[in-house]
This record gives C-alpha cells, structure tokens and sequence, in this order.
C-alpha cells in the first residue's frame, strides 16, 4: 500500500481488470508518475444532468498540474486502491461539488492524450450518470468556477471550441449523448431518481405512465372504470374489492391490474393494492395527464391509418386526420353556438398544455420590467394568466379570433385576475393592432402559419411595440430523434412535425427588421422548446 500522505492510482490492463503483482496484490503507482510515464490507470468520470436538459460542467482550477482552465463534466477522479468505482464516484461528486444523487454507472471507455506539461492521461474511464437540479458549492481547490449546459448544444461547441475543453470529454461524448437519449424519456421525470427537480417541470412526469400504447390505454381504462379514483380515495383495496366495484370478470381484472403493474401504475402487496407513490405524483396533473391520455388515441387513429400520407403528402394528411380536424380556424369567425362549441374543443387541449407550459416560460424569462403585454394569437389567455398571477402590475392584452376571444373570456371571468386581462377580437394578419405595448407575446402560434404569414405577424407585432419594447417567441422546435424513440405520448405532438421550425427563421426576421440584443434559448422539455427574445430600437 502506498504511504497515506502520497496519492496512488491503479494500474489496469486494456480490458481494465488490475494489474496484480505475484503475490496477487492490485500494481499501483504516484498519481504524477502514471502520468509522465503514461501508465493506463483506472478513473471515474460524474456526469450531472438536469431535468431542464443541461448537463453540469466545472472548469477545473488554475493550480490543477494538467488541464487546468478548460472545462470538463461535472467531476472526475481516480479510485483509491481497492475503492470500488461506485464509491470513488459518489465522493468525489461530495468533495469537488458538494453535492449527492443517485448515480450509476453507464459505460467504459479507454483514451489516451497528451495533456501539456509533458504529462499523458492513459485511462480506462468508468462513466456515472446522475440526475439534480440543485445547484453545486464547489471546492475551490479543485473547480474555478461551473455552469449548466444545454446538452444538446455542447456537442456543436466542442467541435468549434475544443481548446476550450478537456480532451476526456471530448472523447466521450458522442457516447454520453448516446446514452442520454435513451434514458431521458424513462428516468428524467421520475421523481424516485432525480433529487432536488426543479417542480417547475414536474408535470412531464405524467409521460412516464404513456410510453407504449398499451399502458397508456390500460391507464386510460383505469380511469374509465373509476379504479384510480376508488384506490385514490380508499388507499388500498383487494382485487375481489375492486372487482365487485367494477363489475368485471376476476380474469380480465386480473389482466388489467397487471398491466397497471407493469406500469408503475400500481402495487399489490399481500394482496393489497395501491397506487404507486410516483403515480400519486403524477396524479397532481391530472387535467393534463387525462387530456394526454385521449388526444393521444385520437392520433394515433390517424398515424396509424394514414402514415403513408402523413410521411408523403402532408396535405393529404390533414383532411384525412380526425386530429387535425379538430383545430378547424375557419370556424372561428361565426360566433354561433356550433362552432363556439367545437372551437371549445380545441382551446381545451392548448389552454391545458400552456398551463404549464407557461410556467416554464416564466422561469427562464424575467416579466417584471412590463406594464402592459399583448399575447397575439392568445387563445383562452392562458399564457398572459399565469403570467399576471406572478406579476400583479401586469395588464395583459389577449389578440385573436371573434369565438376564440368569447371562450376566452368565459375561461379568465372566473379569475381574480379577470379585470387585468383584455381580449380584442381580430384578424392579427390584416387587422390593425392596438399599440403601446411594452411586450408583445407568440406562445406556440407561429408554427400554425406558413413561413411568409408567421413573418407578417413579426412585422405587425413591431409596429404595436412601443420603442425599447420587447417581442418574445416560445415555440416547439423540430422534434430531434437520434438514438431514442418516441414514446406514445408524443404521438399529438409529432402530428405536426411538418410546422416546427428552426429558430433562426425568427432570428433573421428580427434581424432583418433592425431588432436588438436578438437571445435564443433551448428548453428541453417533452421535446425542445426554444424562447427568442428581442428588443425594438
């Protein structure tokens, strides 16, 4: 063993099992010898994620002896000799951030790199995930300074930037990116593996419980049948229980209660069933969770039925498509009681999702400088709500179409914010706009237009600024893919994959029309978001 006041790594073969002596003792060696003679040793490499999509980097400390300055996963060391790498993990994640999660261990990879000072890093590197939002407190003798990282933005920047990086994480990456994407849709919301979640983003928790069709049909039966709210409201019950409630046979019960097992619905334990504690969690979202539940059936009809015309003729698709039908515009002009009731359809499914949607857009965007905001193409008005109810200077403007301002109206009377808001009803493509206004808002509106239309309403939105104001845009991006699949609770949303737009389309608009301090940023959520902001001369 060495001396304790002298750092020792581990010296491992290329498969990275120990090097043994010939008593059958582990081959260690100073820390800074293994570097200049290059010897493979083992390391462990911490990568920290956030439910917002981001992953945390350090930039390692001036006084490191190599690669100091240059930024690098959240944290790294060597295993002690005969210190399992779980445990190197999860005390270096404590000593260099000053933080503890959950981690496991993804992947191995070898590298080896010269890294200045005449020193060669020759690892076989164990790579541990980790999911928190909570922030770090790092340890100055090791971290200058950290950040959080849009994930899906550092591969880009490494490649344009890597003298700015550590040569580990450039190697490795491709692979951490690999192995994000195919846990994020399972782990990320589930708030029994991610510590310290922002509660901002808790309700995507409900897509846990929708990742193939059939659990989200035998969720959706479940409720049908009353057996989530009797379970909600007795906490247990037996399965003969729930069987002399629902009337069904003890076989079907039986299928069903397992699938809902399977699900992380429910668990049965000598014979008492109830509803998981993630499910209950989940439960706090259940406007959303249920609209999920049928639009998503609704969908997938069409997908299921017309994939050839949605892939090849988009256009095609649209008549075809029950789904697409349901968003009927055209409608929207007459204020008779048929189309206010189907125009009442649809607003049900977009004011539910910008709920919360919403509450993300205020986290990342700062309302208080406003006084006076305008939501265009606004809908229910929904969006501006939640907006007045974390500002209450705020008098909020909501522009749109003549039935879809009545739904509107009817939806915020009830509010005590109600006297806050204005609908206006028009055309925002040929009507004039009302002017003034300190902020003028698109919440998921533009991608419904073609290109030349969305860039009419960015001009009309300048002229209602009022100079110095600001144009704010938080829209869906293109639906990204890569090693993942789409779970069935996406199905609504990839209908309009056609729509999604880049968001350069809307930088260069701004920049065309002379705005200033133009700032995009990427918002991982069921899938990516991106809010652009931009302000008038």
């Amino acid at each position: 063993m060495p001396p304790k006041d002298e750092e020792h790594v581990v010296l491992v073969n290329s498969n990275g099992s120990d090097l043994l002596d010939p008593e059958g003792r582990i081959i260690t060696m100073p820390k800074l010898d293994a570097h200049v003679q290059g010897k493979r040793h083992r390391a462990i490499s911490v990568f920290i994620f956030s439910s917002r999509g981001e992953l945390l980097l350090q930039k390692r400390s001036a006084i490191k002896y190599h690669s100091a300055n240059l930024w690098s996963n959240t944290c790294c060391t060597h295993p002690k000799p005969y210190e399992i790498p779980a445990d190197a993990a999860r005390r270096r994640l404590e000593e260099e951030m000053n933080m503890s999660c959950p981690l496991e261990e993804i992947f191995t990879f070898t590298y080896s790199a010269d890294v200045g000072n005449q020193l060669i890093e020759n690892e076989f590197d164990h790579v541990f995930f980790g999911f928190a939002d909570t922030h770090p407190v790092i340890n100055p003798d090791e971290a200058a300074d950290w950040r959080w990282h849009p994930i899906n933005d550092l591969g880009r920047d490494l490649a344009s930037s890597p003298e700015q990086y550590a040569p580990w994480l450039r190697y490795c990456f491709p692979t951490v990116m690999e192995e994000y994407n195919k846990r994020r849709s399972q782990i990320i919301w589930n708030s029994a593996q991610l510590n310290g979640k922002d509660p901002v983003f808790d309700y995507l928790h409900v897509d846990v419980f929708m990742k193939s069709m059939v659990d989200a049909r035998s969720l959706l039966t479940a409720f049908d049948l009353g057996i989530i709210d009797y379970l909600f409201s007795e906490q247990h019950a037996t399965s003969c229980t729930l069987q002399e409630q629902i009337k069904i046979s003890g076989t079907a019960m039986r299928l069903l209660l397992d699938l809902l097992a399977s699900n992380g619905v429910i668990e049965e334990c000598e014979r008492e069933i109830k509803l998981t504690r993630q499910f209950a969690d989940a439960l706090k979202y259940r406007d959303l969770l249920e609209l999920k539940l049928v639009i998503s059936q609704l969908a997938a009809h069409d997908l299921m039925n017309f994939f050839n015309e949605f892939i090849s003729r988009p256009e095609e698709f649209m008549k075809k498509s029950r789904f697409f039908r349901l968003f009927n515009y055209g409608i929207c002009f007459d204020t008779n009681p048929e189309s206010h009731r189907m125009t009442k359809r649809w607003m049900r499914i977009t004011t539910t999702l910008t709920k919360y949607e919403a509450q993300v857009c205020i986290k990342y965007h700062d309302f208080s400088p406003y006084g006076r905001i305008m939501d265009i193409g606004g809908n229910s008005g929904e969006f501006v709500l939640r907006i007045c109810k974390n500002h209450p200077d705020i008098h909020a403007t909501v522009f749109d179409l003549p039935v879809v301002c009545d739904v509107g109206m009817e939806h915020i009377r009830p509010e005590p914010e109600a006297d806050r808001i204005t609908f206006i009803k028009g055309n925002a493509l040929t009507d004039a706009l009302p002017d003034g206004f300190d902020l003028i808002t698109f919440k998921s509106m533009l991608h419904d237009w073609p290109e030349n239309q969305a860039r009419q309403l960015i001009v009309n939105a300048q002229q209602a600024l009022k100079p110095g104001g600001t144009i704010l845009i938080f829209e869906r991006a293109p639906i990204e893919l890569g090693e993942t699949t789409i779970p069935y609770s996406m199905i609504p949303l990839l209908i309009f994959f056609h729509s999604y737009r880049s968001p350069e389309i809307y930088e260069n608009k701004l920049e065309d029309l002379g705005f200033q301090d133009i700032e995009t940023k990427r918002i991982d959520l069921e899938m990516p978001f991106f809010l652009i902001t931009a302000r008038k001369k």
